[in-house]
């Protein structure tokens, strides 16, 4: 069966996993490119899954872009064609897991920011003293729960390895 010949089951799948990415936050049309590939027997280019999934070839070139910054498609060679051919990463545990691990660190990152921010302006309160305890407390146990998510990332790949034995 050729990728774009219509398949009611796959097409269904597609929309469906499109649908399910954006109530994730992520890109509907990135849900429906990863899902296509992984569904398709073969490689398919660019070509083939604008037709497929029924979307720009702009569109799916930036999601397939972004896809393969998280890992979840790859290049793949056709014989005997220069076009640029993509299959689907099929460890979705660990796409997962990269997608989390590079949010999480964001997320950490800016956090750092504004605890640092905020502790600092904590510091240089002079008036209402009861005020700055409270900040200091808060804070403090702000810190120590982003801490506690520091260590689960460093430990990501640990976490990862344990969890795959029961995927």
């Amino acid at each position: 069966m050729s990728p774009t010949t219509t398949d009611p089951i796959r097409g269904r799948f597609i929309h469906e996993i499109g649908e399910f990415a954006a109530s994730l936050g992520l890109s509907r049309s990135a849900g429906q490119l990863y899902t296509l590939l992984y569904m398709s027997p073969a490689p398919l280019c660019l070509d083939e899954m604008t037709q497929a999934a029924e979307m720009s070839k702009a569109t799916a070139s930036i999601n397939i872009r972004e896809l393969e910054r998280w890992g979840a498609v790859r290049h793949a060679w056709v014989r005997g064609d220069r076009k640029d051919y993509y299959e689907a990463n099929r460890d979705v545990a660990q796409i997962a897991m990269a997608r989390l691990r590079d949010g999480l660190g964001r997320r950490l990152g800016a956090m750092d920011g504004v605890l640092a921010d905020a502790e600092r302006r904590v510091e240089d309160m002079s008036e209402n003293p009861g005020h700055r305890e409270f900040y200091r407390e808060r804070l403090k146990e702000i810190r120590k729960y982003r801490n506690s998510l520091g260590r689960i990332l460093a430990n990501m790949d640990k976490i990862y390895a344990v969890a795959k034995r029961f995927l």
